[in-house]
């Protein structure tokens, strides 16, 4: 903590939440982590919010943009990088960055954090990859609107593997719905969904 107080935009955080930090600096780890969190999210997301407006209403008076016609007719000359937090704010979110790759991303906590997130997401991926019937209906209906073929679950026992083996094993389109399933899980349901099908997951 008195490592990340030292950084520009946690300054900057504290002095708008307490004029000076004399009330913050009495505060425990867990408040003072608390008010820094929800600080640093107003302060960066109002940072680019507002800066942006700015630089998008220099640019419609520019190109004389008035309504939403003229917009969809004008937005392809909007430069790359217009939506930004400017310069200020960008040197203070790259130290902020800096900061938690060393700290944190590097720490023995978090490489164990993210071995057993690796283990259990490659785990889940490997294995409805290799068996689509541990796939849930909805990602077999999806598949079947996107590729055509029967529902599996339809098939009589003799035709699944055959089904399976030509269809799905190897198909990229079944690997993408298999990503963006895993990918709209929350940690709780993807652990959840790892020991329903493998097993404990790993560290429980």
């Amino acid at each position: 903590m008195e490592a990340a107080e030292r950084l520009p935009v946690v300054r900057q955080v504290l002095s708008r939440i307490d004029q000076g930090g004399a009330r913050a600096a009495r505060w425990s780890v867990h408040l003072k982590t608390g008010a820094l969190t929800r600080g640093l999210m107003h302060l960066l997301v109002t940072g680019l919010i507002e800066n942006s407006g700015r630089w998008l209403a220099a640019w419609a008076r520019k190109h004389d943009v008035t309504d939403h016609a003229s917009f969809l007719e004008t937005r392809g000359r909007i430069e790359s990088g217009a939506i930004s937090p400017g310069p200020r704010l960008t040197r203070m979110f790259e130290g902020l960055s800096e900061f938690v790759e060393h700290r944190i991303y590097q720490g023995a906590w978090w490489k164990g954090v993210s071995s057993r997130a690796r283990r259990v997401l490659g785990g889940l991926h490997d294995a409805l990859a290799g068996d689509p019937l541990l796939a849930e209906d909805y990602t077999l209906l999806r598949f079947r609107e996107e590729n055509g073929g029967p529902f599996l679950r339809d098939l009589q026992r003799e035709e699944l593997q055959r089904e399976i083996g030509a269809r799905y094993r190897g198909n990229a389109s079944y690997r993408r719905l298999i990503v963006d399933h895993i990918a709209g899980m929350t940690d709780l349901f993807a652990v959840s969904e790892y020991e329903r099908i493998l097993g404990p997951s790993p560290g429980a």
